[in-house]
């Protein structure tokens, strides 16, 4: 048998997992695992319960990124940018805390109404059976709880109470220093209709209808404090990807108010956008009237001239010469003034990109004008910046996309400059050559008489400026056409509509993920409980922990298991008639490795059941530090081992004869000095070898091995010696040093699992159960 139990080297044991043991394991948690599940369930009902329900309404609306963009071929220096209609940017434009200001303008969202029933609170809003007209609210009383009662038909009771959050921050504050300001309370009764005059409110209460059961309350906060309510429920998103439609989407816990600030947000972007349109047109018409007005002062100057050379002088006709001269010179004058108009467009964008460091305010259509790659670069600098903006949303200027695009925009502005500064040294060049042309035209003209050059001087003055002149006439026209005729690039082609159903919560699956969550927590710490949990459980444990035979596992004993636990203990004896037969009887020593474990017990029930068999059993409580025998036969203890191995007495006169039919027992005796020396003396070979003479078994309760070395003695004077492990209760660690102990002693031993609960314990033995 020695040889068999070192055959199995515990520390080689089967990693696999065990999945009958995993479930046996946890099933003995399940208590824990049902109450976290039902913990879990009931917080999932009273979220689900109490959750309000929130109501989404949307509406969309179409952007025409082409809208009244001017078509006019010539060029007019305007600097002033209009405002680009990408997508993206309408977007964000929408979600901004200026639309969401506008819309607040049209709402009146600071007193809100509540009913509480059923312990839940529903918010009313444009159905409380009664409204609160405010004269004025101090600082303090802004968003307390006002709670109303009705009386009767004309009266109510008006309350503040501290809620529970500011008294018990009061209750600790107050643990350190005395509060200054009392929570403010208020109770009255007033009459609808009054004015409630206070020095922190005044207001008035008018009853619309009849009360419904339940608590009625109102808060009181200014309208303009309802911003986070307008701004937080609102988003808005592409309908399709490369579409122009924008779905408008806001969540509000009561429907028609949903409904109401849905409009009143698109209601505010449409007349935003016309507001932003019509500023810029006014922008170009005041440009064109100035223009016009110097223009004006010019040709009529031009005028006055030619009419007072004409009246004071006779003039020639001019020749065809003459006339082809003069026409060239129009033309070429005309020419300067373009290139005049084009260079003030160039220093205009340049005076603006150096005085506000972007590009933001330029005009598209007057930089492409002025020259296309310069419109190009504009572009390509303002769809640069908008993927800077949405980049902008998700990462930081430190990501590396971040700076890759702000390098990318750098560069395109330092093109942008050296274009601009190129196309204006270009223009320079053609006006310091138009110059030229038109000093050479003049000299030609030198050689005709005097009055007909100075007559040609004065028509052709004059015919510029009217050029000129009508030129503008036509733009203004045609700017105060669009103005007047001006819509806005957004229209709403869905409006919002009253959300009869609410999208969250969903109670159902709010409920289904508590009841997961508590089955998630409740294995969780199942596994956690066992895989910290170092203490034997299952014959299983001590089968993977040691190669010592296990003789037997007995249940707990108590008025539920007793049958069993008797089973168990006739399948042990039975075990142990297997034990090698000699000529003299079976000495069998119980120990253990700690206090507690049951060793003293189950001597005691199989020394009955042996002799209850007709086998004569005699049991030796050698555990002299702490005996137990002699109080469960409620013998006397003055002499025992400790004073037979002493000397002072007798066999005969420490045997108690006949305890029961075939049972002796001799006790411990007085707790001796050196009980390890009284083991260790030759007296107790010699008595035992008397006792084997007489017996058929001799039991012995020793004192813990782990303990003591009392029982070390005894181990190899047996026939066996059983090591007594308790379920729930002795640690794994203990068979470790029950392997060392055998394997360093050469002593013959086996193992018994004491205690298992019949609750948790499928079976005993090796595989079969007591029900068999």
């Amino acid at each position: 048998m020695q040889a068999r139990q070192r055959e199995e080297n515990p520390e080689n044991t089967n990693d696999e997992i065990d999945i009958k043991a995993l479930v046996h394991s946890l099933l003995r948690y399940k208590k824990s695992i049902f109450l976290l599940i039902l913990i879990s369930l009931l917080v999932s009902l009273y979220i689900a319960y109490f959750k309000p329900n929130l109501y989404q309404t949307h509406a969309l609306i179409k952007i025409d990124s082409g809208a009244n963009k001017s078509s006019h071929s010539d060029l007019i220096p305007i600097t002033i940018m209009t405002e680009s209609n990408n997508i993206d940017d309408e977007i964000v434009v929408f979600k901004t805390l200026k639309i969401a200001q506008k819309a607040l303008e049209n709402l009146h969202l600071g007193t809100r109404y509540y009913l509480t029933k059923n312990f839940k609170q529903r918010e009313l809003y444009k159905e409380t059976p009664f409204i609160v007209t405010t004269a004025s609210i101090n600082k303090k009383a802004q968003g307390l709880t006002f709670h109303l009662t009705p009386l009767d038909k004309k009266k109510f009771k008006l309350e503040i109470h501290p809620s529970f959050k500011t008294n018990f921050f009061n209750f600790i504050r107050g643990l350190f220093k005395p509060i200054e300001n009392e929570p403010l309370s208020y109770s009255e009764i007033h009459q609808f209709g009054e004015e409630i005059n206070t020095s922190l409110f005044s207001f008035t209460i008018h009853k619309i209808h009849a009360f419904d059961t339940g608590s009625y309350s109102f808060t009181i906060l200014p309208n303009s404090a309802m911003l986070g309510l307008v701004h937080g429920g609102i988003s808005a998103s592409l309908k399709t990807k490369y579409g122009t439609i924008i779905q408008l989407t806001f969540q509000d816990t009561v429907p028609l108010r949903a409904k109401e600030i849905l409009e009143a947000l698109t209601k505010a972007y449409v007349e935003e956008n016309l507001e932003l349109k019509t500023k810029s047109l006014k922008k170009k018409l005041s440009f064109v009237d100035k223009q016009l007005e110097a223009i004006t002062k010019t040709m009529q100057g031009s005028t006055d001239k030619l009419q007072t050379y004409r009246s004071a002088n006779i003039v020639i006709d001019p020749t065809s010469k003459v006339e082809l001269t003069t026409q060239k010179l129009i033309e070429l004058e005309g020419q300067l003034y373009t290139i005049h108009a084009r260079i003030e467009v160039i220093d205009n964008i340049l005076t603006y990109m150096n005085r506000h460091n972007r590009i933001e305010g330029i005009d598209m259509e007057s930089a492409q004008k002025a020259n296309p790659i310069v419109g190009n670069i504009v572009q390509k600098i303002q769809e640069t910046q908008r993927k800077y903006k949405t980049l902008l949303v998700s990462f930081t200027t430190a990501h590396p996309e971040i700076r890759k695009i702000t390098v990318e925009l750098d560069t395109l502005k330092t093109s942008l400059r050296e274009t601009l500064q190129s196309s204006l040294r270009e223009l320079n060049k053609q006006k310091t050559s138009l110059t030229a042309r038109i000093e050479k035209n003049k000299g030609t003209l030198q050689d005709l008489p005097k009055q007909e050059q100075e007559l040609e001087q004065l028509t052709r003055n004059f015919m510029v400026n009217e050029k000129i002149y009508s030129f503008l006439l036509q733009k203004r026209a045609e700017i105060a056409i669009a103005e007047s005729s001006i819509i806005a690039n957004t229209r709403v082609i869905e409006a919002p509509a009253l959300p009869w159903g609410f999208i969250k919560p969903k109670r159902k699956m709010i409920i289904l993920m508590g009841l997961v969550l508590g089955l998630i927590l409740g294995l969780a710490q199942a596994f956690v409980r066992n895989l910290l949990d170092d203490t034997l459980k299952r014959v299983e444990d001590i089968e993977h922990l040691t190669g010592i035979p296990l003789y037997a596992s007995l249940p707990l004993h108590n008025s539920v298991s007793t049958r069993h636990y008797h089973e168990a203990l006739r399948v042990f004896w039975s075990n142990l008639e297997f034990l090698q037969e000699s000529n003299h009887s079976k000495m069998i020593t119980f120990t253990s490795t700690i206090s507690g474990e049951g060793k003293t017990f189950t001597t005691f029930q199989l020394a009955n059941l042996i002799s209850k068999n007709g086998k004569s059993v005699i049991i030796l409580d050698l555990d002299m530090r702490k005996a137990n025998i002699h109080h469960i036969y409620k013998l006397t203890n003055d002499a025992g081992m400790s004073t037979l191995l002493s000397g002072k007495h007798t066999l005969n006169n420490v045997l108690h004869k006949q305890v029961q039919k075939h049972l002796d027992i001799i006790t411990s005796g007085p707790i001796p000095p050196n009980p390890i020396g009284l083991i260790m003396s030759d007296t107790l070979k010699t008595i035992l070898s008397d006792l084997k003479g007489h017996y058929d078994y001799i039991l012995i309760d020793t004192p813990p091995v782990g303990l003591v070395a009392d029982a070390m003695k005894l181990m190899h004077m047996s026939d066996i010696t059983f090591f007594l492990v308790k379920s729930d209760y002795s640690k794994k660690d203990f068979i470790h040093n029950i392997n060392r102990l055998t394997q360093d002693h050469n002593i013959n031993t086996g193992m018994i699992l004491n205690g298992i609960s019949m609750e948790n314990e499928y079976g005993y033995g090796y595989g079969y159960g007591y029900e068999y």
